[in-house]
């Protein structure tokens, strides 16, 4: 901030170090008060975007979505069945297949 500005009318106010502090400050004040506000919303959670925003090309449905969350249910209600040792039909006749070669 040691730098003098040339003026061929005089001697200038805007030369002073308090004069060119103000003057930063009153320029770069704005630009980072919207930053903080832009940063502040969660906006992913408001307009419901993921990681690397809003991928699709077009809007869901209402349809669509209820089928994509009743495909999305019916894959976890099918996970926890296997992860809670539910045996299904397959499951059973292989039991009895190991049982009748054992005996």
């Amino acid at each position: 901030m040691h730098y003098k500005i040339d003026s061929l009318r005089g001697p200038n106010p805007l030369n002073s170090s308090s004069a060119k502090a103000l003057f930063y400050i009153f320029h770069v004040l704005p630009e980072w008060l919207s930053i903080c506000i832009l940063l502040s919303g969660n906006m992913r959670k408001t307009f419901g975007t993921g990681m690397f925003g809003d991928w699709r090309s077009k809007d869901e449905t209402e349809t669509e979505k209820r089928k994509r969350l009743a495909k999305r249910a019916a894959k976890e209600e099918k996970k926890k069945g296997i992860s809670l040792g539910k045996s299904t039909k397959g499951d059973v006749d292989e039991k009895e297949k190991k049982e009748t070669t054992l005996s």
